[in-house]
């Protein structure tokens, strides 16, 4: 008995248009905060609470009366890694207080990562490295070299002298601590924030320049202070791109992690800086 087929639907009136098809729908919520609370957040989260506040405890409580020169040492990297955790929790709270549904805004999930984002960050994070170290890093040094007329080098991020302790903290703050407070607050808030109103380009030009800019070196002649914060401000580019491809925050903690396992690995073997 062959079934009954349902009957087909009924034509279109004459001079009538066929009604279009569904628009594909944004399964994201839209951001609910936007640039001028997320400059605020990180005023008051990590300028007041992290790095006033807390950093000055830390500085007290560890005996430490100046920075080092020619790159972070032991001391100063537990600093920095307390004073980031400091922000990231500033930054949750603020959330949660004020936008409790930040998580399906950002896109980070309530349960295990999926796998999938975390090897697409991954190997996305390795591909950036020789594109941003490699490249731009090497168009910048020429850039600043023939503007300048002045031998330009990249700034030592760590110091030389580091130990086998103070190694282990620098690994452990690059890999793990800065991918995921600097993710939450550059990519999830600043980025995330701007890219419903203003789009892509906007959004990742604006939450990039931030990013690089807060990476400007102390202590350091002016032509090479430059050259680390507009390569990084190329890395939070690509780390912006990143993000939205995927639309988890999970892929572009992933492409970080990745990114500064690569600088640590030559920085320690003498290859890089």
């Amino acid at each position: 008995m062959t079934p009954e087929l349902p009957p087909p639907p009924p034509p279109a009136a004459p001079g009538t248009a066929a009604p279009p098809p569904p628009a594909p729908t944004n399964d994201r919520p839209r951001a609910t905060w936007g640039f001028g609370e997320a400059i605020a957040v990180y005023l008051v989260g990590n300028l007041l609470i992290g790095q006033l506040v807390v950093g000055t405890i830390v500085f007290l409580l560890l005996g430490i009366d100046e920075l080092p020169e020619g790159g972070a040492d032991a001391e100063t990297l537990l600093v920095s890694g307390i004073v980031a955790i400091a922000f990231a929790a500033a930054v949750v709270a603020w959330f949660r207080w004020r936008h409790p549904a930040w998580r399906g805004i950002v896109g980070l999930p309530t349960g295990p990562p999926a796998w999938r984002d975390v090897a697409w960050g991954a190997v996305a994070g390795v591909v950036l490295y020789p594109v941003v170290s490699i490249v731009a890093g090497t168009v910048v040094v020429i850039l600043l070299r023939s503007l300048t007329g002045e031998s330009v080098e990249t700034p030592d991020q760590l110091s030389p002298g580091l130990t086998g302790a103070g190694r282990a903290l620098a690994a452990v703050y690059a890999i793990l601590v800065a991918p995921v407070v600097e993710e939450l607050y550059y990519r999830g808030v600043l980025f995330r924030g701007l890219l419903d109103r203003r789009g892509f380009p906007v959004a990742a030009a604006v939450s990039s320049l931030v990013f690089g800019l807060v990476h400007w070196p102390l202590g350091e002649p002016l032509a090479e202070a430059l050259v680390l914060p507009i390569v990084m401000t190329v890395t939070g580019f690509g780390l912006a791109w990143i993000y939205a491809r995927r639309r988890t925050l999970v892929a572009p903690i992933a492409a970080h992690m990745a990114f500064n396992a690569i600088g640590i690995v030559l920085i320690f073997s003498g290859l890089g800086s």
